[in-house]
């Protein structure tokens, strides 16, 4: 998407006509938007259109300050808390059938000593025949408990194909293993949500991952042989065969199953001859690829999502530097079209009923500066009503614009980037940078959306950019590829250069650039200190890793030894043949050579990276660094999901961002 000066004009204008009267207000007030505004909890979280259109459930925060489970009767628009927790929230959820709604918790009982999570429960769309289908699982100390025997903390409830009944799939290990043992397959329960009996289809075992088509049956499971797996598909007669083999632990070159038609047809995900992922068929009874993909993007895996009813394929959602939805249905562009008409802020994200003849479509309408709004558009009255806002509370006028580019790093590969400039930022004013690195590393880690940190970062007065470096998913699978084993190599280059851009083109001061990120993002941040500390005034770490090596002990990670034998080994190195290059690579044994100001801070209940990452780095550095500074969150785990710790973690950036790099 490239966003013109007529365009970014019809956005702001836009926008300013969407704004509610307290944004308004916000933006008439001055000083500071406060960091409540960008971190609180979303007063709406989700809202998900009825199979068959008549109503709409969302998750919105009630008078209790609790998530609470609502469904508005779209005739009406008549609204009831069909489900809620005193003591917790209702974290998701998902329509089984027209009646009957799926959904999760996410409770905290006695403290945090004593967590309970997960749980899954079923409710009409009334609020009766409230059910339990899973109870919780304990956890209490570094020990987990689980209250029944066939209950795993990694199962999860399988909510794409039909929705026609109270019955769910539920994926679950085959065999549960040992706790701390990871599950090598896994079965599908069929629970009927009303009578809580189970059953279990036949199908190949060995897998990892299932395709329920438009009939309601399994269509697609993927198997798992190794570092490989391979896309067993339902023939028409029944029979199951062998179809497309792939790399379990490459994104770019992996088959991802999307869509089973009531027709037969069988849409993928895959790599084309460019290694871009793109759209597929799939003969489901020679298993064989169609010769040329139905849609291909340029420069982008197309990350392809299919809009279908139950009796067919209306269109697809891809992802360029924004997502774009391509309608193959007449109706539907036409309802696009007057849609974007009467909303041209942005994008609107339009879904239909999956069956019926219901007037009703669900419309998501977001953009760079106005957090997700959902309306429903009448098609017989042609008329919008909103239904409800992210965060109604955010100014648009005070939000700042997000550009996508592309910047060559210093071996010629082109990086992806997204650019956030501080509102009414002068062009000849030179700017603190901050590069915002993205944790995993193996994801896309921006989209053209409102971002919290970014406009957050913005409204202090910092330009900031977010690079998709080498190792990124999402650009193709030489894009992905370079990034392997070039940890604190290649891809903290990456880092620099984005620095180097932002300087040279971008409108930064060179005195004043910060490195920030989270996970991944926040080894890469202390590896800025250690690689380019010329170009890097200080940096941030949250949940950081601070040597590679831990990931490969299990004593310090949940990570399994299956992914880090198949793949962490490929992905970062071998941890005894490259043990030298790894250490060279590690913040942790690399810590006498970072003397500019750290923020550090993590979660104590840390599985992924275990807060001995960060301690450790805290000793070492604090011999030598007096610029050091520490943020604990003793009831946090890999990320901060309580709104007052993110509120306070931000608070904290931008006062040591102002110490050491002031905007103003």
């Amino acid at each position: 998407m490239t966003w013109t000066p007529d365009r970014r004009q019809a956005l702001a204008s836009g926008l300013a006509m969407l704004a509610t009267p307290l944004a308004l207000a916000q933006a008439d007030r001055p000083g500071p938007l406060a960091p409540e505004l960008f971190f609180g909890d979303p007063k709406v979280d989700d809202v998900v259109l009825a199979p068959s259109g008549e109503a709409l459930a969302l998750l919105a925060i009630g008078a209790s300050g609790r998530q609470q489970l609502v469904v508005v009767e779209l005739a009406t628009m008549a609204a009831r808390t069909v489900a809620s927790f005193p003591d917790g929230d209702v974290a998701w959820m998902h329509w089984l059938s027209d009646q009957r709604l799926l959904f999760g918790a996410r409770l905290e009982l006695d403290g945090y000593n004593n967590r309970y999570t997960g749980g899954l429960f079923a409710v009409d769309r009334d609020g009766s025949r409230y059910k339990v289908l899973r109870p919780f699982w304990r956890e209490q100390g570094s020990s987990m408990s689980v209250d029944s025997l066939n209950v795993h903390p990694w199962a999860w409830p399988l909510t794409e194909g039909a929705q026609r009944d109270s019955k769910l799939y539920m994926v679950e290990p085959d065999p549960v293993p040992p706790r701390g043992d990871p599950v090598t397959s896994w079965r599908l329960s069929v629970i009927d949500t009303a009578t809580l009996e189970v059953s279990h289809p036949d199908l190949p075992r060995r897998a990892a991952g299932f395709l329920i088509g438009a009939d309601g049956e399994p269509a697609v499971v993927v198997r798992t042989d190794g570092a490989q797996a391979v896309l067993r598909v339902r023939q028409r007669n029944g029979a199951w065969r062998d179809s497309v083999r792939f790399d379990r632990f490459r994104s770019s070159t992996g088959v991802r199953p999307l869509h089973a038609a009531r027709d037969g047809t069988l849409y993928v995900a895959a790599p084309d001859s460019r290694g871009l992922q793109s759209l597929y068929t799939l003969d489901r009874d020679s298993g064989e690829l169609s010769a040329k993909p139905l849609l291909a993007l340029a420069g982008f895996d197309a990350s392809p999502e299919i809009v279908a009813r139950d009796d067919r394929a209306l269109g697809v959602r891809v992802q360029a530097d924004a997502e774009v939805t391509q309608w193959w249905d007449e109706g539907m562009k036409a309802v696009q079209a007057d849609v974007d008409a009467r909303l041209s802020t942005g994008i609107n994200r339009l879904v239909p009923p999956r069956r019926g003849n219901s007037p009703f479509v669900l419309v998501e309408s977001y953009a760079d500066q106005q957090p997700s709004r959902w309306l429903v558009w009448n098609r017989v009255e042609r008329k919008l009503v909103l239904v409800g806002a992210e965060r109604p509370q955010v100014p648009p006028a005070r939000m700042a614009q997000t550009d996508f580019v592309r910047f060559k790093a210093r071996d010629g590969l082109e990086i992806p980037a997204y650019v956030t400039r501080p509102p009414g930022a002068g062009g000849n004013a030179k700017l603190p940078v901050v590069i915002d690195i993205h944790g995993g590393p193996w994801v896309r880690g921006g989209h053209w959306r409102w971002n919290p940190e970014w406009q957050f970062l913005a409204s202090r007065g910092y330009l900031v950019v977010a690079p998709e470096f080498r190792g990124s998913t999402g650009f193709g699978q030489q894009h992905e590829e370079a990034g392997f084993g070039q940890w604190g190599l290649a891809m903290q280059d990456d880092i620099a250069d984005a620095a180097a851009w932002a300087v040279a083109q971008g409108g930064g001061d060179g005195r004043r650039v910060a490195a920030i990120g989270a996970s991944y993002g926040g080894y890469a941040a202390l590896m800025a200190l250690v690689r380019h500390p010329e170009q890097f005034r200080c940096a941030v770490s949250l949940v950081g890793v601070t040597d590679p090596l831990l990931l490969f002990d299990e004593a310090w990670t949940d990570i399994s030894r299956e992914t880090a034998e198949l793949g962490l080994k490929r992905l970062i190195g071998d941890p005894e043949k490259d043990r030298d290059k790894l250490r060279a690579a590690s913040p942790l044994h690399q810590a006498e050579r970072i003397t500019a100001p750290v923020l550090l801070a993590w979660g104590e209940r840390d599985r992924r990276v275990s807060r001995v990452h960060a301690e450790r780095m805290e000793r070492a550095l604090r011999g030598h660094n007096k610029q050091v500074e520490v943020l604990r969150f003793p009831e946090e785990g890999h990320g901060l999901r309580k709104p007052e710790n993110r509120v306070e973690f931000w608070t904290r950036v931008e006062k040591f961002l102002a110490r050491h790099m002031p905007a103003a």
